[in-house]
Parts: structure tokens; sequence; C-alpha cells
């Protein structure tokens, strides 16, 4: 399996594992599906906390500031006003809204980006489970259920639509979506192997985006170390290194397109670059 880390913006990334021999078009479905998912929860911890507090979404033609209204509204036993006037107020009972509010923060937490530093890797199973856990928290503070009008039951449901909204270029369309990995498009008429190698234990950074958008911004690419120069690395021949040390500079005039040292667990990928580190 190939570890994939897949960012759509900064704020938008997630690591995910598939077998290298995966279709281009097989992966860009898979991907864009965790990152709908992912999408789709951040909606929900949205919605759903205003639920929690304010209760049932009003119908659009009656929405507005409670004070104001007429005639006047019924106040239940958890009554608060929406000061933005979308919601009903009749909130939850108490428990069960801290238990709404806290599997809403667990999901989030397992859709965040910040699991890319803790090494974690998305399933599509993960993800579903938690909006089945948010679904059931909805149900035990809503026993009656939620309009039909109220977006966390369309989050729920799927039933969301999104244009015209905040969260118009949330979701990713799997037919026009583009994978592209070191500045290249990956072609939809190939494996994964073809662009990133053969290799299944192999790290790979993937931009995900909507066709048209053109080429994503390039990763920065760090200094290699000294002493450690890309020829030495690549080949791993001390021959190799003290030659090149004692020409004090790399072989000129080369080029890469993408080199991969395994075995060690170093990893280098360059994109058209062209080697001239000095090794001193």
């Amino acid at each position: 399996m190939v570890l994939l880390h897949i960012k759509k913006t900064e704020d938008e990334q997630f690591l995910c594992e598939i077998p290298v021999a995966t279709k281009v078009t097989d992966a860009t479905r898979e991907l864009v599906d965790l990152q709908n998912l992912r999408t789709r929860i951040h909606r929900l911890k949205l919605e759903g906390e205003e639920l929690a507090k304010y209760g049932p979404a009003k119908p659009l033609d009656q929405q507005g500031i409670d004070k104001y209204a007429e005639p006047g509204v019924q106040k239940g036993a958890n009554y608060q006003q929406d000061p933005t006037g979308r919601r009903t107020g009749q909130g939850p009972d108490p428990a069960a809204a801290k238990t709404l509010l806290k599997t809403l923060v667990d999901a989030e937490r397992l859709a965040h980006k910040d699991q890319v530093a803790n090494k974690v890797l998305l399933t599509r199973g993960a993800l579903e489970a938690a909006i089945d856990h948010i679904r059931g928290a909805v149900m035990i503070a809503f026993p009656q259920g939620l309009p039909e009008w109220d977006l966390v039951r369309q989050a729920l449901e799927g039933t969301e639509e999104l244009a015209g909204t905040s969260h118009a270029n949330d979701e990713l369309d799997p037919a026009t979506a583009t994978l592209w990995f070191a500045g290249k498009q990956l072609l939809p008429k190939n494996q994964l192997s073809h662009h990133l190698g053969r290799h299944e234990k192999t790290k790979a950074v993937i931009k995900l985006q909507q066709a048209g958008q053109g080429a994503p911004s390039r990763e920065a690419v760090g200094y290699l170390p000294l002493c450690c120069c890309a020829c030495c690395l690549l080949f791993h021949n001390a021959a190799v290194h003290l030659a090149c040390c004692a020409q004090q500079s790399c072989p000129s005039d080369i080029e890469y397109d993408v080199m991969t040292k395994q075995g060690s667990g170093v990893q280098l990928h360059f994109d058209s670059l062209q080697l001239t580190r000095r090794c001193v």
C-alpha cells in the first residue's frame, strides 16, 4: 500500500493508503469520497452546534428574531433565543445536548487536518461511522425528528443543496476532479505506479482539485544535507560519494524527474531539478 498525503488546501489535507496498482480514475473516486465525507463532517459540526443550542430550524418564510415575532413565540423549558433567527430556540434536554456536542467534537477531531501530523490514516468506514454516531445523537436529542429543511438533517441524509452557499466549493465531483504529483497531473488511464513508481512502501504528496483550476502550487523543496548530495543518496555507492566529494560538486547537467532511494527509508522526490548542490 502506498501512503498518500492528500492536500486540497493547507487546511484540507489527510493521510490514506491505497494499492499502488490502483487505476488513477478509481483512486480519484476514492479520494474524492474521503474528502467529501470530511467536509460533510465539518458542516455537521457547524450546524450541529447551533442545533444543540437553539433547536430545529424554522421554515425559510418564518425565520426572524423571536422577540419581534407576532404573535409571540411559545417558550419551552429549554428555550434559548437564536440570535440569528434561523432556529426555533427550542433546544433539547441539556444532557442530550451535551452528548450531541461531544459526538460532534469527536467526529471533527477524526476528520481534522491535525491527523496528518498525528500520522492517523483516514478510512471511509471511520468517517461513515462518525456520521452514524452524529445521527444517533441527534435522534436521542430530538426523538420527534428534524424538519426536512433543517441543514443537519440534510447533511445526515446527503441531500444538501450547497450551490449559492458559503460551502459551494466544499464538494468535489469525482468525474471532474484531478490528482497532481510533482507538478504534473496523474493521467486517468494510468495506474498510480506509472507516476509514483512500483514500490508499495512509498509516500507521496498528492494535490486534489477540480478540473480547470490549472496546476496547483508546488510543495517547497528543501536543501540536500551536507555530505549527502543527490547522486550519493541515489546510488548509495561509496566510490561515487568519494569521487563527488573530490570534485567538490555533484556532476553537472544532471536532471532527474523523480528520484527515490529505497531500503533505508529515505525518499527524495525532485521535479525536473538540475542538481548542482556542493558536497563539502
